[in-house]
């Protein structure tokens, strides 16, 4: 006969996870687990084979779903072995990847070893893309939490191609409607020219391949972590989120590989950038614009 487990909460119990009770998990997360990663870090390592993810609790579906289909589409990514819940802030523990972030051994690669993860990335991609939905969104909510298309009153819930198109085609015309910030009519041109072309379909992304989140394990294979900001999105997305963020050290050659990287792996999709950063830009500086963005929104209720 089994002996009874106590819990030990200076040494987590790998074996006996499920018998932790929530409150007992949770502090030992919060006063026993190591931070890793440069502060503030939401990732606490409990034992040599765990970590937990902490993180708001109304992202946690999407955050699942995403993280489980990835693993069906036979994309590395890490085991879920547990998530508690309380007080609006979750925590998901799950298995602890033995691998070295791309952005600390980006510099020692050369171009061979680039190019070969540029193709095992290319292929989690492309499988990722196979899978396609009329709405965008987070996969359980349908919550629209893109960098890109945040805005103080949100998207509507399972938005649809027109609304994202709306959203952007309304911010890159901005300039139009308040043309006292912004006299130069050649940016007006500019800017009209960058309009993507409405999507017909959107696509599973990740959405945030940035280096800090694929790993290389001792065998060159590649895994993918921090599945938070995945949805269904334009297929473009995932090409603009793999350029937005600090090079830091990287050399002039370093960059010249990330971008024949991302090209390899996801396409070029170079004027949607400019005209994500545009709209970006425009969104975080004029409250008078996000305040009547809901209005551009409206037509999808009073259609249906």
């Amino acid at each position: 006969m089994e002996p009874a487990h106590q819990p030990d909460m200076l040494n987590l119990d790998e074996n006996f996870l499920n018998r932790y009770s929530d409150d007992e998990l949770l502090e030992f997360i919060k006063n026993t687990g190591i931070p890793l990663g440069a502060p503030p870090s939401r990732v606490r390592q409990l034992s040599p084979t765990l970590v937990a993810k902490g993180m708001q609790s109304k992202t946690l579906p999407d955050t699942l779903a995403a993280q489980c289909l990835a693993r069906e589409l036979g994309i590395r990514v890490s085991e879920i072995r547990r998530t508690i819940t309380k007080n609006n802030r979750s925590y998901v523990i799950m298995d602890r990847v033995s691998g070295e972030p791309l952005e600390t051994c980006w510099s020692r690669l050369g171009w061979i070893a680039t190019i070969r993860l540029a193709f095992q990335l290319r292929k989690f991609v492309r499988r990722m893309q196979e899978v396609s939905s009329s709405t965008a969104g987070g996969l359980e909510t349908g919550a629209s939490t893109s960098l890109w298309l945040d805005d103080y009153y949100g998207l509507p819930l399972h938005a649809y191609p027109s609304d994202i198109q709306s959203y952007i085609t309304f911010w890159l015309q901005y300039p139009q409607k308040r043309p006292q910030l912004y006299p130069d009519p050649e940016l007006h041109r500019q800017n009209t020219a960058m309009i993507p072309a409405i999507p017909t379909r959107f696509v599973f992304v990740h959405q945030d391949l940035a280096p800090r989140n694929i790993l290389i394990d001792e065998h060159r294979r590649m895994w993918l972590i921090d599945w938070d900001s995945a949805g269904f999105y334009p297929l473009y997305f995932e090409y603009v989120a793999m350029q937005n963020f600090d090079y830091g050290s990287w050399n002039t050659i370093d960059r010249l590989r990330w971008w024949s990287f991302s090209w390899i792996s996801v396409g070029i999709y170079s004027r949607e950038l400019q005209a994500l950063h545009k709209v970006r830009e425009y969104s975080v500086s004029n409250a008078f614009g996000r305040s009547i963005v809901p209005g551009i929104l409206r037509h999808r209720h009073t259609e249906n």
